[in-house]
């Protein structure tokens, strides 16, 4: 069976309102698997519609909108428009390099990350403001690390170093800890340690897990005989 678009929202929406799928595919002679098809892709559109958003879902919807807000704040800040050469484009987006993620720059702009990676590695070199802000945000992310007792990651020092107004992209930081050796100490390290010993305790083999125990030579070989209840292990 065919059906318009128009039939298949009016089929759903007497889904959403209760009507099973069984019931719907006898009455309109639809697979009840194609209803549950539709369900997904046109729950959207139908009518009085209250649908909750899984928490993967709403993930993706926030990290979506703070992508766009992101080149919004790009757009609005360089000098240029998507359309400019790529030598202007290239040095404003250079500018940018660390308070954004190049995905989002190079998407901003429309260039390609490679070209722009090139860029970036051939200015680097001998480049005194490249380094002289690597160095500034070095010591802010060291501080940070150190006023929380180490114990926190890159995303949680990205975030408060943004709440302080440095705008700094997560993959930047989480470049510079690498270069500095930054980890952070888990504070459950010293739990797992524990659970850790207690389960290869379990695992060791106890003598005293036996009654009585006594040696018996086998000709050369020397075992231990140990009783427990009414039964004799021999080990040798």
């Amino acid at each position: 069976m065919t059906c318009t678009n128009q039939e298949k929202i009016a089929i759903i929406a007497q889904y959403q309102q209760g009507t099973s799928a069984q019931d719907l595919s006898k009455k309109y002679g639809v697979c009840d698997h194609t209803i549950y098809r539709w369900a997904k892709k046109y729950c959207g559109i139908v009518p009085g519609e209250k649908r909750t958003l899984t928490v993967k879902e709403r993930d993706i919807h926030l990290r979506r909108a703070g992508k766009l807000e992101n080149i919004v704040a790009i757009l609005k800040t360089v000098n240029c428009t998507v359309h400019a050469p790529l030598k202007e484009k290239l040095h404003e987006l250079e500018l940018l390099y660390g308070q954004y993620d190049v995905h989002t720059l190079c998407e901003a702009l429309d260039v390609s990350r490679d070209t722009f990676y090139n860029h970036i590695l051939r200015n680097k070199r001998g480049n005194a403001w490249f380094e002289k802000r690597r160095e500034e945000y070095c010591i802010l992310i060291r501080e940070v690390f150190d006023e929380y007792r180490q114990v926190l990651g890159v995303e949680k020092i990205r975030t408060i170093l943004v709440q302080r107004g440095y705008q700094v992209s997560t993959e930047y930081v989480a470049r510079l800890m690498k270069e500095m050796r930054l980890a952070s100490i888990r504070s459950t390290a010293k739990q797992d340690y524990k659970n850790s010993m207690i389960q290869r305790r379990n695992k060791t083999f106890s003598v005293s897990n036996f009654g009585r125990i006594g040696l018996t030579r086998f000709g050369s070989a020397m075992s231990f005989a140990s009783s427990w209840g009414n039964a004799t292990y021999t080990l040798v």
